[in-house]
C-alpha cells in the first residue's frame, strides 16, 4: 500500500513530467513556425528586391545614356543592340506612319510630308533606290527636318574640306527592304529607314582628317540629343537617325 505523502510526491513528479512534455512539444512545434517565418520573410525580401531591380533597369540604362557625354567619339558611334533599341524607340515616339508601299511614300511626297533631294553643291546621291531604277528618285527623299540636318551638316564638311559627302542610303518603303533583305545579311525589317527619318553616308575615299571630323561632329550632335548615329564597318558608312525630325 503506498503511503498518502509518497502517493502526492509521485502525482506531482506525473505532474511536472506532463508540464516537460508539453514544454517540449510546444518548443518543437514553435521552432518549425519561426523556421517558416524566416523562409516567408526572405521569400518576400527576394520578391521586393527583384521587382525593384526589374524597375530599375530602365533608369539604369537612362542613366547609362546620360553617361553618353564621358564617351569618347568612337564609343558613343559605336554600335549594339541597345543603341539599336534607342534608335528604334526615339523614332517610334516621332509617331510617323511607316512607309509600306512606294504608293504611301508617293503621298506622303505629294502631301509634302516629305522632301525629294537631288546631288548639289555640297553632296552627291549615289546608288538609292537602284533596286527599283524606275521609281528611284521616290527613295531619294526625308522629312523636312531630316533634309536640313543633312544639308548643314554636309555644308560643313564642304567648308572645311571641299568636298561632298556621298549619300548612299536615305527613305526604304517596306516593300523595298524586303528586296533589300534577299542580298545584303545587314538589312533589318526594323529599319528606321522606312519612317524618312534616316539616311547612311559613306566613308568610302574619305582621309582619316574627314573620318575623324566627321566621328566628332556626330558624336557631339549625339551627345546634345539631335541624333543617334552609328559608325558602322561591314558596309563603311555612318548611319545617321534624325530623333527630331518632327520638329520645324
Amino acid at each position: 500500500m503506498v503511503h498518502p505523502e509518497e502517493r502526492e510526491t509521485q502525482l506531482e513528479g506525473e505532474v511536472d513530467a506532463s508540464r516537460q512534455s508539453h514544454a517540449q512539444m510546444a518548443g518543437e512545434i514553435k521552432a518549425p513556425r519561426s523556421e517558416v517565418r524566416g523562409k516567408v520573410t526572405a521569400l518576400l525580401t527576394g520578391i521586393t528586391l527583384g521587382a525593384t531591380s526589374l524597375f530599375a533597369l530602365p533608369q539604369a540604362e537612362a542613366r547609362d545614356r546620360s553617361a553618353v557625354t564621358k564617351l569618347s567619339d568612337s564609343e558613343v558611334l559605336r554600335g549594339s543592340k541597345s543603341e539599336k533599341r534607342e534608335e528604334n524607340n526615339a523614332v517610334a515616339a516621332l509617331k510617323f506612319p511607316k512607309f509600306t508601299t512606294l504608293q504611301s511614300l508617293k503621298n506622303a511626297i505629294n502631301q509634302r510630308k516629305m522632301v525629294l533631294l537631288t546631288s548639289g553643291p555640297y553632296y552627291i546621291l549615289h546608288g538609292i533606290g537602284e533596286l527599283d531604277s524606275k521609281n528611284a528618285h521616290y527613295y531619294a527623299s526625308l522629312r523636312p527636318h531630316a533634309k536640313k540636318m543633312l544639308d548643314d551638316l554636309a555644308s560643313k564638311f564642304h567648308k572645311i574640306f571641299g568636298t561632298k559627302l556621298k549619300i548612299t542610303s536615305l527613305t526604304r518603303t517596306a516593300a523595298y527592304v524586303d528586296i533589300l533583305r534577299r542580298i545584303n545579311g545587314n538589312a533589318s525589317k526594323t529599319s528606321t529607314h522606312m519612317y524618312g527619318t534616316t539616311l547612311d553616308i559613306s566613308k568610302a575615299g574619305m582621309s582619316k582628317a574627314q573620318i575623324a571630323w566627321m566621328r566628332a561632329h556626330l558624336a557631339a550632335m549625339e551627345r546634345s540629343g539631335k541624333i543617334v548615329a552609328t559608325e558602322e564597318w561591314s558596309q563603311p558608312c555612318f548611319h545617321i537617325v534624325d530623333i527630331k525630325a518632327n520638329e520645324k
